[in-house]
């Protein structure tokens, strides 16, 4: 399991910071704007046969192998950085 988690927006009004979690090593962007569609690259720190990618609680994807070298790109709709902003805080 790869989770990507939110911290409180309230820190920044109109940024909603994003949080690297277990096996994850590189996480770009660092922050989504709420209600904006957004891209998401990471990168693992060694290769993995199998990996599920979770974001904040509303976006899971399963992957059968990822490795270090590669560049994992994630489209989140507007809906979807929309439900990050409302997530009371990182888990």
């Amino acid at each position: 399991m790869l989770p990507v988690t939110s911290k409180k927006c309230s820190q920044n009004p109109g940024l909603c910071p994003l949080r690297k979690g277990q096996n994850i090593a590189v996480l770009v962007p660092n922050e989504v704007i709420p209600g904006e569609p957004t891209h998401l690259f990471l990168r693992v720190p060694r290769p993995l046969p199998r990996a599920m990618i979770r974001v904040g609680g509303v976006y899971a994807k399963n992957h059968v192998s990822l490795w270090p070298a590669e560049m994992v790109e994630i489209a989140l709709s507007p809906e979807i950085t929309t439900e990050l902003a409302k997530l009371p805080q990182a888990t």
